[in-house]
């Protein structure tokens, strides 16, 4: 069963499975597959399988996509 940190976002469609970890202030793109352990705390992973795409995790991602809404409003 996967543990998941405090603080990750994870896009729609995105699968995780496996005896697997997932750090902290990450965000995991739409439709990734992760099947295995990403330790390294406040980055984004994609892809199919998951690797590691950006050094910007949770924090930036929430904040953009606030931005994104705020503006069309």
């Amino acid at each position: 069963m996967p543990k998941i940190g405090n603080n990750v976002y994870i896009g729609p469609g995105a699968k995780i499975f496996g005896d697997i970890e997932i750090a902290d202030d990450i965000a995991i793109g739409a439709n990734s597959v992760v099947n295995k352990s990403f330790k390294e705390k406040g980055i984004t992973i994609a892809g199919v399988p998951a690797r590691k795409v950006s050094n910007e995790g949770f924090d930036k991602c929430y904040f953009k996509a606030t931005e994104i809404l705020r503006k069309s409003q």
